[in-house]
C-alpha cells in the first residue's frame, strides 16, 4: 500500500494524447492558442488555427489550414525567446528556404509541408544548416478540421534533458504559407508564447489554462476496490461551480489514452453565488491499474485537473 502512495504522488501524469490522422477534432477548445476563424473556408489558401497540448513524454502540434497546388506551409517554433539562442536569418537555409527573417524571434525548430503532403520537421543549426528529426506527421483535408497533426516527443526535442523538458520551458509559435519563391501573405499574424513548464520542475505541466469556474477539486478514495463487499467499491469526485459553463469528467489510462467519460452537466450560475456538487463513480468495468480523472471545466475559460487513482481487485 505504502508503494502505491508513493506511485500517486510522485508520477507525473499525462492529460492528452493526439491521435496522429490529419483530424484535428482530438484536440480540445483551450488547446487553440492561435484562432484565425476570421479565414472563409471558400478560400484556396487559409490558416486557420493552431493547437498545441503535450502530455509527459511528448509534444502535439496541430495546424487547421488547407492550401491548393504549389503552396506550401511553415510552422516555425522559438523556443524560450527571451533567450534569444536560435537563428533568426533563414534567409540562406539549406531546407525550405524561403527568405525568412525575422526581427524578434530566433528560430530552433520548423516544420515544412509542400502540397498537403506529410512534410518533415527540422532542427536548426546554423543560419545556413538544418536538419530532419524523428516526429510522427500526418495531413488529411478530407475532415471539418483539416490540416497538419505532429507528435514529437521531449527526448527528440531536448536529447540533452534526458526526457524531461528545460527548467521554465516556453515555446513560441508562428505558421505561414509559402510558394515556390518565398512566403505568401497569409499567416497566423505574430508569434503565440505557451508555457510548458511553469512551476520550475523541468516537466510538463499538468494543467495548460486555468479558470475560476472550478473550486476545491477532490476525489476520494484514491485507491479502491471496487469487488462488491460494500468497502471502497466507489469514489466520490466533489467540486464548486462558480460560474456558468460544462463539467465534463472523464477517465484515462495513465499513458493518455481516453477510456470512457464519467459525467457530463452544464451549470448556470448567478454571480456570487457558487454550487457544490458530488458525484459518486464504479469502475467496475475497469481492470486493475492506474488511471487519470480528468476534470474539465469550460465556462469563461478551460481549466483541467487530473487526479490519478488505483483501482485494485
Amino acid at each position: 500500500m505504502i508503494f502505491l502512495f508513493f506511485i500517486l504522488f510522485s508520477f507525473s501524469f499525462p492529460y492528452h494524447e493526439i491521435t496522429i490522422d490529419g483530424d484535428l477534432s482530438d484536440f480540445s477548445s483551450d488547446e487553440l492558442i492561435v484562432d484565425d476563424s476570421s479565414d472563409s473556408y471558400s478560400l484556396n489558401n487559409y490558416i486557420n488555427g493552431i493547437y498545441i497540448t503535450w502530455d509527459r513524454y511528448n509534444l502535439y502540434i496541430g495546424i487547421e489550414y488547407k492550401l491548393q497546388d504549389d503552396k506550401g506551409i511553415l510552422l516555425y517554433i522559438d523556443v524560450n525567446p527571451e533567450e534569444k539562442e536560435g537563428v533568426n536569418d533563414l534567409t540562406n537555409i539549406n531546407n525550405w528556404d524561403k527568405d525568412a527573417y525575422f526581427q524578434n524571434n530566433y528560430i530552433d525548430f520548423f516544420y515544412g509541408s509542400w502540397e498537403g503532403d506529410d512534410g518533415n520537421f527540422y532542427r536548426v543549426y546554423s543560419e545556413t544548416y538544418s536538419a530532419t528529426i524523428s516526429a510522427e506527421l500526418k495531413t488529411d483535408f478530407s475532415f471539418s478540421k483539416p490540416g497538419t497533426e505532429i507528435k514529437i516527443s521531449w527526448q527528440e526535442l531536448f536529447p540533452e534533458y534526458f526526457g524531461k523538458v528545460p527548467e521554465r520551458l516556453k515555446l513560441s509559435f508562428f505558421a505561414v504559407l509559402c510558394d515556390g519563391s518565398g512566403l505568401i501573405n497569409e499567416d497566423t499574424g505574430e508569434f503565440v508564447l505557451v508555457t510548458v513548464d511553469g512551476d520550475s520542475d523541468s516537466i510538463p505541466d499538468d494543467n495548460f489554462k486555468e479558470d475560476s469556474g472550478l473550486r476545491d477539486v477532490k476525489v476520494l478514495p484514491r485507491i479502491f476496490t471496487p469487488n462488491g463487499d460494500g468497502i471502497n467499491d466507489t469514489f466520490r469526485i466533489s467540486f464548486k461551480v462558480l460560474a456558468s459553463g460544462n463539467v465534463k469528467v472523464s477517465l484515462f489510462s495513465q499513458n493518455g489514452r481516453k477510456i470512457k467519460d464519467i459525467f457530463s452537466k452544464s451549470y448556470s450560475v448567478s454571480k456570487n453565488e457558487e454550487v457544490n456538487e458530488n458525484i459518486e463513480v464504479s469502475l467496475s468495468d475497469v481492470d486493475s491499474g492506474i488511471y487519470i480523472i480528468n476534470i474539465n471545466f469550460d465556462g469563461s475559460g478551460e481549466m483541467r485537473k487530473n487526479v490519478p487513482v488505483v483501482v485494485l481487485r
